[in-house]
């Protein structure tokens, strides 16, 4: 009979570096400094959110408006990734594309930011702040007395990771040797399998979708 074998799950899987979810602390943010207004102001983003962000004067000329690849009137630390477009002339949404798992983001408008007439934006002390969800994988999947000779195991997280990563952290385990047997990753029409251990060779894909399922 064979004897039962268990996944271990590196926590280094990621797309990025992933930061670890950070303390509950009073928030010290002035999302309507100097009337900018932000909305929503506070709480959780993530891939696809938007920010709408909304100035008391004019910023740009109409000739901004829907014009894509505008430089945002804010900066994030640590890094937001998205793409912002101007609604009007005194209104902008910035769309969000990735965030840092487990971070809290903090905006802050860009140093010497100028209205459309060139005065410079009076607004001090402004800021927002959001987190993110911190980095997870689950797995229905729970022990086995026996497996196939290709045992598959269906895994998802909930941010994208990069394959040749997950044949490098995740493996599947002896539970009385020790001994580690490695995983081949395949990608077929966003779907992942992870497959082990009798398949030799890594098949190298691109990153995963997000929500996508494995198997190994």
């Amino acid at each position: 009979m064979r004897r039962a074998i268990f996944i271990l799950i590196s926590v280094l899987i990621a797309a990025g570096n992933l930061h670890a979810a950070p303390k509950e602390t009073k928030s010290n943010t002035k999302p309507d400094a100097g009337g900018v207004l932000i909305e929503p102001s506070e709480g959780e983003i993530a891939a696809g959110a938007e920010l709408t962000i909304t100035f008391p004067n004019a910023m740009v000329g109409t000739d901004k408006i829907d014009m894509s690849g505008q430089p945002s009137p804010f900066v994030s630390e640590p890094k937001i990734e998205g793409g912002f477009l101007w609604k009007s002339q005194t209104e902008g949404v910035f769309t969000v594309k990735a965030v840092v798992a487990g971070a809290k983001h903090r905006l802050t408008l860009v140093r010497d930011l100028k209205d459309a007439s060139g005065k410079r934006v009076d607004a001090p002390g402004w800021s927002a702040e959001f987190s993110a969800a911190p980095f997870s994988i689950t797995s229905d999947f729970t022990e086995h007395e026996q497996l196939d000779s290709q045992p598959q195991i269906p895994l998802d997280s909930n941010y994208n990771v990069r394959l040749t990563e997950v044949a490098e952290h995740v493996y599947f385990q002896d539970r009385d040797s020790r001994q580690r047997f490695p995983v081949d990753v395949i990608l077929r029409a966003n779907r992942c399998r992870w497959i082990a251990p009798t398949i030799s060779s890594l098949t190298d894909c691109s990153t995963r979708k997000v929500g996508a399922r494995c198997r190994i």
